[in-house]
C-alpha cells in the first residue's frame, strides 16, 4: 500500500525534525543541526509536498544554524577531563584526565594516536611554544616529556607527591613542575632540577612572565610573582576562595584569576584589580584569552562556557556540558576554541559565528535601538534606567545612566546628536565629544510632559524632533528645547511616531488600531483603522513609495505613499507577519527590503513585495526594537532577553540554511565515532 507507506515516512521524518527540536531545546545545537539536516535530505528524497512539515523542518534547520555555535566533539575519554591544550600551529589538540590516557586529536576531530593509557590520574598536558614537545603532569608525581616524533616519553621527574600542572618556558628549556607539599619546581629538559619555589599550599598555576626574569604562581588565594632566582618579589588576596588557575594574556599585561568563589579577576602585573568578571553560579575552574586579546572564557562548574569582553561585559554562555567544565583552551589562530570537563566530551566551539554576534548589554528588557548614519555606532535603550553605545564589534563605548526606565533612543540624521527618551516623561539630548561616542555630554533636557516618553524620531532635516507620549499627544520640539507644535486628537499613548522621508508628513500610531497621519504643521489628514489590535509601528520606506505598518493581530500591512495625504485610504497587501505581536519595523536604506521584529522570539525579512526572505532565530524572548544599519552591513535586534543580537545582513540573505549546516557538521560527521553510520553521508563526504 503506498499510501500508508508514504505517511509512515512522513511520519518518521516529522519525529526527526521534533526530535531536532527538543535537542535544540537542551542546548545540544550540534546534534539538533544533524538531526534537520537528516529530516530535509529525507523529505527531499521523498519529493512529497508538505507545506507545513517543510516549515516545521526549515524552522528546525534555520534555529540550529544560527543558534549552535559547537562544532565537533571529540570522543574517547572514559573518565572526567582535566586538562587540554592546542598546538602553536592550531592544528593539534592534546588531553587528558582521569583515566590516565593522553590523546593527541587532528584540529578535524580525527584520533592520531593515544601516547599513553594508564591507570594514574593525568592533571596537566602542555605544548611546548616550537609545537614539538608536549609535558605531562602525573598524580603520582611523575614529569614525562614527550616528543611528537617519538614513541616513548622521557620521565624527567619521580616527584615525592602529585603533579598537578606543568608548563614550558618561553624558550622551552625548561619545565615547571607545581606539587601537592608546594613546591613549584623547575628542571632542564634532562630532568636536572633548577630551582625551587616553596608555597605554604599546592600550587595549581606557573605562568612564565616573557621577555622578563619573573614567574608567577598560585597556591589557594594568593597570587605570587617571583624572580627566577628565587626571590619573593610581590604577593596577594586575589580572591574569598581558593584560585583555581591563572593565565597571562598574550601581551604579557594581564593576569586573569579563576576562583572557587565563582569571579574571575583580571589584574595587573603590580597587584592593582582592574575588573571584576561577575556571572557564574559556580566555581570557575579554567580561562583562557582570545589570540586578540578581546575576549575572555571561562568555564565552570555550573555546566557553562562563558565569553566575555575582556572590559567585563558578558557576551555569551554557552550551554552544551552535561556536567562540571573543567578545562579551556583556545586556537592560537582564533578560528576556534575547545572545553571539556565531566562529561568525557570535548567539545569544539568557533567563536566567530560568521551569521551573528550577541551581547548580554543589560540587567533588564531592551526596548529601544538606533544606528549612527555612519554605521560605526549601535545605541541601547533599556528599562535598566540606562542607554549604552556600543561599536558593531561588541565594544562598549559609553553607558549613560538614566533616573527611569529607558524605551527610545534615536540619532540625529547628522550623526552629532543622541536623543534618549524614559519613562519619566523627558527626552534627553546627547552629544559626542570625542571622535567617536566614547565621549558624550549633555545638551539639552526637553521640559517633561505628558507621561512616558515612548517614541523618538528626527525629521530628514534634523531640525524637529518628534516624540510620541503616554498621553497621547504627538510634540514637536526643535533643538533648543522649544516646543515647536503639538499633535492631539490622539487619545491613547503614542506607540510610534514617524516623518516621511521628505519631512512633510507625519504618522502616529497607538493602541486605539488606528494610524493617524498629520502635516508638519498639526493639521490631521487622515485617520486609518483596519487593524483589530493597537498598531505598534509605522515605517515609512526611503524611497518614499511604500509605508509598512505592523500590529498587535499578529499581521503586517503594506500602504502607498500618496502626495497629499501621506498614506493611500486602503492598504495594499496585508499579511500575517509573526506567530503573535508584530513590534516593529525597518526599512533598508535601499527600500529593496524590510524587517519586522515581534512577540514569537524572531525576527523576520521581507521583500517589498511582503515576500518573505528569512527568518532569524538568535533571542529567547520576545524581541521589542530592530534596526537596519544604513551601509546594509548588519541588523540589531534587541528584546526580553537583555540581549543585543547583530546580525550579517549581506551573508544571511545569500545563505542557504542546507549548504551552511553541512559545511558546519562535516568534520563530526567523518570523525567522530558515535556518528551512526547512516548519517556520515548526510552530506556528501
Amino acid at each position: 500500500n503506498m499510501a500508508a507507506l508514504q505517511q509512515a515516512r512522513l511520519s518518521e521524518i516529522k519525529a526527526i525534525a521534533s526530535a531536532s527540536e527538543a535537542l535544540y531545546a537542551s542546548h545540544q545545537g550540534l546534534q539538533a543541526l544533524v538531526q534537520a539536516i537528516k529530516a530535509k535530505r529525507k523529505l527531499q528524497q521523498l519529493g512529497a509536498v508538505e507545506p507545513e512539515l517543510e516549515q516545521k523542518i526549515d524552522n528546525a534547520l534555520g534555529q540550529a544554524v544560527y543558534g549552535t555555535t559547537e562544532c565537533n566533539h571529540l570522543t574517547g575519554h572514559t573518565a572526567d577531563i582535566w586538562s587540554v591544550d592546542i598546538s602553536p600551529d592550531s592544528n593539534l589538540i592534546v588531553s587528558a584526565g582521569m583515566d590516565g590516557a593522553i590523546k593527541l586529536w587532528q584540529r578535524d576531530g580525527n584520533l592520531l594516536k593515544t601516547l599513553q593509557n594508564e591507570s594514574v590520574t593525568v592533571w596537566s598536558v602542555k605544548f611546548s611554544l616550537d609545537g614539538q614537545m608536549i609535558v605531562s603532569g602525573h598524580n603520582d608525581g611523575s614529569v614525562k616529556l614527550w616528543r611528537l616524533d617519538e614513541t616513548t616519553p622521557k620521565i624527567i621527574a619521580k616527584y615525592s607527591t602529585t603533579t598537578r600542572v606543568v608548563n614550558f618556558s618561553p624558550d622551552g628549556q625548561i619545565v615547571a613542575s607545581g606539587h601537592d607539599d608546594g613546591m613549584v619546581n623547575l628542571w632542564n629538559l634532562d630532568g636536572v632540577l633548577l630551582g625551587s619555589f616553596k608555597h605554604p599550599n599546592h600550587a595549581a598555576a606557573i605562568i612564565f612572565v616573557p621577555d622578563s626574569q619573573r614567574i608567577i604562581t598560585q597556591a589557594e588565594n594568593v597570587i605570587y610573582l617571583w624572580h627566577e632566582n628565587g626571590t619573593l618579589l610581590n604577593k596577594w588576596v586575589a580572591h574569598q576562595a581558593g584560585i583555581s588557575t591563572l593565565v597571562l594574556s598574550h601581551n604579557g599585561q594581564i593576569i586573569a584569576s579563576a576562583s572557587q568563589d565563582t569571579t574571575t579577576k583580571l589584574w595587573h602585573l603590580d597587584g592593582t584589580l582592574i575588573t571584576t568578571l561577575v556571572g557564574h553560579s559556580a566555581a570557575v575552574w579554567d580561562i583562557t584569552f582570545s589570540p586578540d586579546g578581546k575576549t575572555i572564557v571561562t568555564v565552570s562548574g555550573d555546566k557553562t562556557v562563558k565569553i566575555w569582553s575582556v572590559e567585563g561585559t558578558e557576551l555569551s554562555t554557552l550551554k552544551a556540558h552535561r556536567s562540571t567544565v573543567r578545562t579551556i583552551a583556545y586556537s592560537p589562530d582564533g578560528s576556534y576554541f575547545i572545553s571539556a570537563g565531566a562529561d568525557r566530551i570535548i567539545r569544539m566551539w568557533k567563536p566567530n559565528h560568521d551569521l551573528k554576534t550577541t551581547v548580554n548589554a543589560h540587567s533588564a528588557a531592551i526596548f529601544g535601538v538606533a544606528i549612527s548614519p555612519d554605521s560605526s555606532t549601535i545605541a541601547t535603550a533599556s528599562l535598566d534606567y540606562t542607554v549604552k553605545l556600543w561599536q558593531r564589534d561588541r565594544t562598549l563605548l559609553k553607558t549613560l545612566q538614566h533616573d527611569a526606565s529607558m524605551f527610545s533612543v534615536a540619532f540625529s540624521p547628522d550623526g552629532e546628536i543622541l536623543a534618549t527618551g524614559s519613562n519619566d516623561s523627558i527626552v534627553r539630548l546627547w552629544q559626542h565629544g570625542g571622535r567617536n561616542w566614547d565621549k558624550v555630554e549633555l545638551l539639552k533636557i526637553l521640559p517633561a510632559e505628558g507621561g512616558l516618553a515612548f517614541s523618538l524620531t528626527f525629521s530628514p532635516d534634523g531640525k524637529l524632533i518628534a516624540s510620541g507620549y503616554g498621553d497621547g499627544k504627538v510634540r514637536l520640539w526643535t533643538l533648543d528645547g522649544t516646543l515647536h507644535n503639538t499633535l492631539t486628537g490622539q487619545e491613547e499613548m503614542a506607540s510610534c511616531v514617524a516623518f516621511s522621508p521628505d519631512g512633510e508628513f507625519i504618522a502616529s500610531s497607538g493602541n486605539l488600531n488606528q494610524i493617524k497621519v498629520w502635516k508638519r504643521d498639526g493639521r490631521l489628514l487622515t485617520i486609518l483603522a483596519e487593524n483589530d489590535a493597537s498598531v505598534n509601528h509605522v515605517a515609512f520606506n526611503p524611497d518614499g513609495q511604500l509605508v509598512a505598518s505592523c500590529s498587535g493581530d499578529s499581521t503586517i500591512k503594506l500602504w502607498n505613499y500618496n502626495s497629499t495625504t501621506g498614506l493611500s485610504s486602503q492598504s495594499i497587501k496585508t499579511f500575517v507577519g509573526h506567530d503573535g505581536v508584530v513590534s516593529k519595523i525597518a526599512w533598508s536604506s535601499d527600500s529593496q527590503f524590510f524587517a519586522s521584529s515581534g512577540m514569537d522570539t524572531t525576527v523576520k525579512l521581507w521583500s517589498r513585495e511582503g515576500e518573505l526572505i528569512a527568518t532569524l532565530l538568535g533571542h529567547s524572548g520576545a524581541v521589542w526594537n530592530v534596526a537596519i544599519a544604513p551601509d546594509g552591513s548588519f541588523l540589531a535586534s534587541v528584546g526580553e532577553d537583555n540581549t543585543l543580537v547583530i546580525w550579517n545582513l549581506p551573508r544571511i540573505l545569500k545563505l542557504d540554511l542546507l549548504e551552511y549546516g553541512c559545511n558546519w557538521v562535516r568534520n563530526y560527521l567523518r570523525t567522530n565515532p558515535e556518528v551512526e553510520e547512516s548519517d556520515r553521508q548526510l552530506c556528501g563526504v
